[in-house]
């Protein structure tokens, strides 16, 4: 990886280390366990938003950062679940069982996990 003006090595490897401009720009405050706790809340799918006797089987985990959210997808054997678009990268991990990913116009297939 090419070097960088806008990196500040804190010695993870054998680059060149700034300790006294890492310490300068580090700050020590932090805010009460009450502010940093990420409250669960339902994530409807469109069918869970269209009839109230769709289970709902996700959960949002929405800390207050704009680049990062996840959504805990619970689904019975042989379950499906379609959600929304969402605007930016996503990740899917199966950590039980397999499961299939699809999207507009491509398909992810996941492992087996038996």
């Amino acid at each position: 990886m090419a070097n960088s003006d806008n990196v500040i090595r804190a010695g993870l490897t054998p680059k060149l280390r700034d300790i006294p401009n890492l310490i300068a720009t580090l700050t020590y405050t932090s805010l009460p366990a009450s502010e940093q706790l990420v409250s669960p809340s339902p994530f409807p799918s469109p069918a869970a938003a269209s009839s109230p006797q769709t289970p709902r089987t996700s959960t949002l985990y929405d800390p207050p950062i704009p680049e990062f959210s996840v959504v805990q997808t619970k689904l019975p054997r042989e379950g499906e679940e379609t959600h929304r678009a969402i605007d930016g990268p996503s990740i899917a991990i199966v950590t039980d069982g397999a499961g299939a990913v699809s999207w507009g116009g491509g398909q992810g297939e996941g492992g087996n996990l038996e």
